[in-house]
């Protein structure tokens, strides 16, 4: 039986709203590096996409089914603030950097990254994901934002685990904000990628 305490901290955690609400509880970056990226020697390339991802941060606490969630530092504390600074990463990821970088003739980026820059980058994804029929590879780095609809991931209902039996199951994510990066199988390299924000 839980204490008044705890089910009121449940009922806190699991609500879920219409309008995205300041949850405040995302935890501040690591005081330790997490990257092991060596920037010193980054081409134009991988500068432009470090200047986005190397605010990407990984959150030190622990969740169900061993998910390694996300942060991203400088989110500002107030709503219309923050839905600019959100917009800014949709568009680079979905626009420029996709347009820009990836598909230019002139200046293609494809070349300069695979699995383990991101790796290096950012760290392990939260899931990777296997696709047989189009032969890549898929990471989804999933991101705890301060403002969302619900839980970041939404793994409990109530204090019940919730489908604990799917790993890497798509709404446990549905309040997260999301990057994803596809990867060729057949050489490593980068096919895709974008960035959705929160649910």
């Amino acid at each position: 039986m839980l204490t008044a305490d705890e089910n009121l901290l449940i009922s806190n955690r699991d609500t879920i709203s219409h309008h995205n609400t300041d949850r405040n509880d995302v935890p501040p970056p690591p005081l330790t590096p997490w990257s092991t990226l060596d920037t010193t020697k980054l081409n134009f390339c991988e500068r432009e996409l470090w200047w986005y991802i190397g605010n990407i941060y990984p959150i030190d606490e622990e969740y169900d089914n061993g998910y390694q969630m996300y942060g991203l530092k400088g989110e500002p504390a107030d709503e219309f603030g923050n839905r600019q600074f959100i917009s800014d990463y949709i568009r680079f990821f979905t626009r420029t950097f996709w347009q820009q970088y990836l598909l230019s003739k002139t200046r293609s980026c494809r070349e300069n990254f695979d699995t383990t820059f991101f790796q290096q980058a950012i760290g392990e994804p939260t899931c990777k994901v296997l696709n047989k029929r189009d032969n890549q590879v898929t990471y989804f780095y999933n991101l705890k934002l301060r403002y969302r609809h619900g839980p970041c991931p939404y793994t409990r209902v109530k204090g019940v685990e919730y489908a604990p039996n799917f790993t890497c199951y798509a709404l446990h994510f549905q309040y997260c904000a999301m990057f994803r990066v596809i990867f060729s199988q057949e050489d490593g390299k980068l096919d895709y990628i974008d960035f959705a924000g929160s649910g």
